[in-house]
């Protein structure tokens, strides 16, 4: 993972919330905040009942990210499909942050996953390395 999925001056938050009911991190951003590819690689966009608008990229590092709840898709992806993806650099624009899928009435935020192999990882590490603000939180227990 090269950058943040946000560019660096929007204001954003995002918390440790990986669990079995929950298998990513949510990034808290004022709605139509640019969201972007984290790695070079292959991106294409579907529509899906939990996730809504969706960009789903195949990193050059062999991971893939999952990019949910989008309000709008960028020009590269908005036709790209799983067996005619598009290519995008690091840093181009996949979508905008939204409330689609099961956000709806919830506050915008992009739900953001990391798989490697057969694997979901918690993104919150590499999500926090890569945060140039460092605006992650740990959530201590019981508060």
């Amino acid at each position: 993972m090269d950058r943040f999925p946000l560019p660096s001056p929007l204001r954003y938050s995002y918390e440790s919330s990986f669990k079995p009911s929950h298998l990513g991190c949510d990034i808290f951003a004022p709605k139509y905040s640019a969201v972007v590819a984290v790695e070079h690689g292959k991106a294409w966009s579907a529509r899906e009942p939990k996730g809504g608008k969706v960009v789903y990229l195949l990193g050059d590092s062999g991971a893939r990210y999952f990019y949910a709840h989008l309000d709008s898709l960028g020009l590269g992806v908005i036709t790209a499909t799983a067996s005619e993806p598009a290519e995008v650099f690091s840093g181009e624009q996949l979508g905008t942050v939204g409330t689609t899928g099961n956000a709806d009435g919830r506050p915008p935020h992009l739900h953001f996953q990391i798989r490697r192999g057969l694997d979901v990882v918690d993104p919150f590490p590499e999500l926090f390395e890569a945060d140039p603000h460092h605006r992650g939180v740990i959530p201590q227990p019981g508060v």
